[in-house]
């Protein structure tokens, strides 16, 4: 393999860099050893840190974080695991192709699950609730359910987070769903409540 007179593994992963063809197929030369090497695959993974980088923004729309960049640079790591059982012009591409693929196919998993993590403040769902003016009882909720204004769930969650001290946070636990889902399903329901009791035909 030509070293690109290099002395040293780091120049040489440097060198390999160059966008010209020498250097491109010296690079397709040498992950044909990344399997078998850990040295040669640490080269590798160097020589190609650019292009993994511009991949890394790509998927983040120019501002990738500090997980995007791990993502990218474990699913190259894996693919170099298997460069050598492929011919000799397709091992780079190979390589930048799966590192994309894989990552975008984590970053959508981690999106469908995601919960939000941030602090929520001490007493953030014991402010006074505002469809309490309007007499919010169980009774009104149950004949709000009855005249189909709302729902049986949306009901439920009035009554237990407004008048049953049970937080937001804890039915979020419970269902599954990030706070901010709960919270915007609550106002929701207290929106259609004080629509209605504002109405010509309100509950009373």
């Amino acid at each position: 393999m030509d070293l690109l007179g290099a002395e040293q593994a780091l120049e040489f992963a440097q060198l390999l860099r160059g966008s010209d063809s020498h250097h491109r197929q010296t690079l397709e030369e040498l992950l044909e050893w990344t399997a078998v090497d850990n040295d040669f695959l640490l080269i590798a993974l160097v020589a190609l840190a650019p292009e993994l980088e511009r991949t890394a923004s790509r998927l983040s729309w120019g501002r990738p974080s500090d997980d995007t960049v791990s993502e990218v640079l474990t699913q190259a790591t894996v693919a170099l695991r298997w460069t050598h059982e492929l011919a000799e012009g397709e091992r780079i591409e190979f390589v930048l192709a799966h590192a994309q693929s894989k990552a975008r196919s984590e970053q959508r998993r981690m999106a469908r699950h995601n919960v939000p993590t941030v602090a929520i403040p001490s007493g953030y769902d014991e402010e006074e609730p505002e469809v309490a003016y309007f007499g919010a009882s169980v009774e009104l909720l149950a004949l709000a359910v009855e005249r189909h204004i709302l729902t049986s769930d949306e009901s439920l969650i009035i009554q237990r987070t407004r008048g049953a001290n049970t937080s937001m946070l804890l039915i979020a636990r419970e269902t599954g769903d990030s706070y901010e889902t709960v919270k915007k399903r609550r106002n929701r329901a207290e929106r259609k409540l004080r629509r209605h009791l504002f109405a010509k035909d309100s509950v009373r």
